[in-house]
C-alpha cells in the first residue's frame, strides 16, 4: 500500500489537547516516547511524542532488570485515523 504525502504528515501532527487514563498516579511530562510495537519488534521513531496521541491508556510500569532503567506502557489512540498504537515510554533522567 502507497502512502501519499497528507497521510504521512497526517501521522505525525500535533494534538492540542488530551486525555490521559491511568490506573495509577503518573507524570507523564517525565517520560518521552521511546519506541512503539510493530509487529515482533520496537520501532524507535524519532520525533514521535505523546503530543501526537488525542487519549493514552496507560496500562503498567517495568524496569529494565539489568540496567534499572524504568518504563511505562500504553496504549495511545488517534481519533483521525482511528488507529491505537502500543507505546513504550522511558523514563528521562
Amino acid at each position: 500500500m502507497i502512502q501519499t504525502i497528507q497521510e504521512k504528515k497526517e501521522r505525525f501532527r500535533v494534538i492540542p489537547t488530551q486525555q490521559v487514563y491511568s490506573p495509577f498516579e503518573i507524570d507523564l511530562t517525565k517520560y518521552e516516547v521511546y519506541g512503539y510495537l510493530l509487529g515482533e519488534r520496537v520501532d524507535k521513531c524519532k520525533g514521535l511524542t505523546l503530543d501526537h496521541f488525542d487519549s493514552l491508556q496507560v496500562i503498567k510500569e517495568s524496569s529494565n532488570r539489568l540496567n534499572k532503567r524504568e518504563f511505562v506502557h500504553a496504549i495511545g489512540h488517534r481519533i483521525s485515523n482511528k488507529e491505537f498504537t502500543i507505546l513504550i515510554l522511558k523514563l528521562n533522567k
